[in-house]
């Protein structure tokens, strides 16, 4: 992922962790709601533009290669379990309807063997009843289906030339400009009905355009909203604090060590959590949270080993 398509993921990103956190609060906003929808939909278009951006064409090529060589062999082996027996009942027409060249037939063109594999599933699946014995079973001529559906969706994709990468890359840019509009001007505005009915909500709502402000105006990552997660660990028989728990927050590099009241603070970005906690002695425990601006307090019983 390049450096832009970075920054609009982190950026509205937030918006999104925002709405998700605070969207009982919403359900009475169906304009709120909606502007929150074209953000969540123009978000999810930037990231399948950025993979069409990213494609590699020599990966892509592999595969289309790759789909219509498992195709052409599953149309011969079924194939040619069917025409052996045609031509054991001297049924010389349907023998060569399914008589292909093992050698020359994967080299057809994609249309020549995807054509071909919807003719065998057709003459397979209305003569199965001749088939008995043969191999050619309903779970063979599945396969055969599902190696064409494979090869047909990959042949779908388009070859990424200059041209349209450049058209891709344009219309990143637009869609991008186009949502941080949306934000400044449609979201804000709605948010207003918060600024006395709900003064908390409404003060998180300006942090986070703050930093999609930041994010808007700079090729760098824009910083990530933390709030403090404060974690004690008790011994759960006695009580007292353990010392040298180490607590590991997935997503986060970080691992943190309880002291010697077992306790240590983690700042941790918003939205679901999980966090893992160890320690010698003690049975591993772990807690899942939802993370907010005002933080999350837990304290942790923490089990002795063998009790």
């Amino acid at each position: 992922m390049n450096i832009h398509n970075f920054e609009h993921d982190a950026v509205f990103g937030q918006v999104g962790t925002f709405y998700l956190t605070f969207k009982d609060k919403f359900e009475e906003y169906p304009n709120l709601q909606k502007t929150f929808g074209k953000i969540a939909d123009n978000h999810q278009l930037l990231h399948d533009l950025g993979i069409i951006q990213g494609r590699n064409n020599k990966g892509l090529t592999a595969n289309k290669k790759t789909l219509k060589q498992l195709t052409a062999n599953e149309i011969l082996f079924n194939a040619g379990a069917a025409a052996g027996y045609y031509f054991s009942k001297k049924d010389m027409d349907s023998f060569n309807n399914l008589n292909f060249p093992a050698k020359s037939f994967p080299k057809k063109r994609p249309e020549v063997v995807l054509q071909t594999a919807d003719f065998v599933i057709k003459f397979l699946t209305e003569n199965i009843g001749d088939l008995a014995g043969t191999g050619v079973t309903i779970d063979s001529i599945a396969k055969i289906a599902d190696a064409r559906d494979k090869f047909k969706d990959v042949m779908n994709i388009p070859i990424i030339t200059r041209k349209l990468k450049a058209n891709v890359i344009k219309e990143i840019a637009r869609v991008d400009k186009e949502t941080f509009e949306i934000i400044r001007k449609e979201l804000s505005n709605e948010m207003l009905v918060f600024m006395i009915s709900d003064p908390k909500l409404y003060n998180d709502y300006l942090k986070v355009i703050e930093i999609t402000n930041e994010g808007a105006h700079s090729h760098r990552a824009p910083k990530v909203i933390t709030a403090p997660v404060n974690v004690s660990a008790v011994h759960d028989l006695t009580g007292e604090p353990v010392e040298g728990v180490s607590g590991k927050f997935v997503g986060i590099k970080t691992t943190f060590i309880t002291d010697a009241e077992g306790k240590f603070t983690a700042q941790v970005p918003l939205g679901a959590g999980l966090c893992k906690l160890v320690a010698v002695d003690f049975n591993g425990e772990s807690f899942a949270f939802t993370q907010t601006l005002e933080g999350y307090n837990i304290t942790i019983r923490m089990v002795p080993s063998g009790v």
